[in-house]
C-alpha cells in the first residue's frame, strides 16, 4: 500500500518505500554481527567489528527522491514510519559524509545566509500584506492569535494569494490577530527534512 500512494514511485523515480525498509531490513540482518560488534555471541566469542554502513546497501537516489509527504507512512498497514527513516539516512549523509545533491547545497545556503529556501531578501518578506493593513505583535501585542506565514506564504506567488485569502477569512470571523513581520524567520524545517540538524 506504501508504494501505490507514494507519490515519488508513480512518477517512476527509483524510491519505493516498501523496498527502502526491506533493503533496511536486509542490512540489519546480514550485519547483524558487525552491529553487535565488541559484544559476545551467544558461543561468547568476540564479534568482530566491521565498518560498512547502512548507506552502502541503500540506493542512494531513493534517500533523495522521497517528498516526506508521509503518504507511505498513513497507508502502512503495519505503521511504519518510512520518513523518519529517510531523514535519518539524510542526516548521516549530510553532517557526517557531507554528502548530498548539489541542488540542495544553494538551498541550506539561503536558508543559513538569507533566512529563506530561495534566497530572497527578508525586507521582502512581508510584502504580501501591501495594503492590507495587518497589525503586527509588536503593534498589537493583546492579539488573540498569530498568524505565521512562512516563507512560502510570504515569497511564493501562488502562496502569497493564500496568505490574503486567509486575512479576509480572519476579518470575516471577526479573529483579531497579528503578524510578526519582518521578524519572522524560516522554521528551518527545510533543512531538518533534508538532514542538516545543524542548521534547523
Amino acid at each position: 500500500r506504501c508504494s501505490v500512494n507514494c507519490p515519488t514511485t508513480i512518477t517512476g523515480k527509483v524510491l519505493n518505500p516498501k523496498y527502502l525498509i526491506l533493503d533496511i531490513r536486509d542490512h540489519l540482518y546480514a550485519r547483524e554481527n558487525e552491529i553487535l560488534a565488541g559484544e559476545k555471541d551467544t558461543f561468547g566469542w568476540e564479534v568482530p567489528k566491521h565498518e560498512q554502513t547502512l548507506i552502502e546497501d541503500v540506493k542512494y537516489d531513493a534517500i533523495w527522491d522521497c517528498t516526506t509527504c508521509r503518504a507511505c507512512s498513513e497507508a502502512c498497514p503495519v505503521m511504519i514510519e518510512h520518513v523518519d527513516k529517510i531523514v535519518d539516512l539524510r542526516r548521516y549523509l549530510v553532517q557526517m559524509e557531507a554528502n548530498f545533491p548539489t541542488e540542495l547545497g544553494q538551498t541550506l545556503k539561503n536558508l543559513e545566509n538569507k533566512g529563506n529556501p530561495w534566497g530572497l531578501p527578508a525586507g521582502d518578506r512581508v510584502k504580501w500584506a501591501d495594503g492590507l493593513d495587518i497589525p503586527t505583535l509588536a503593534d498589537a501585542p493583546d492579539a488573540e492569535y498569530v498568524f505565521w506565514v512562512g516563507c512560502a506564504g510570504a515569497y511564493d506567488e501562488r502562496q502569497k494569494r493564500v496568505s490574503r485569502a486567509l486575512v479576509q477569512i480572519l476579518r470575516e470571523a471577526n479573529v483579531t490577530f497579528a503578524i510578526l513581520g519582518s521578524d519572522e524567520g524560516c522554521t528551518g524545517d527545510p533543512a531538518r527534512r533534508a538532514g542538516n540538524e545543524y542548521l534547523f
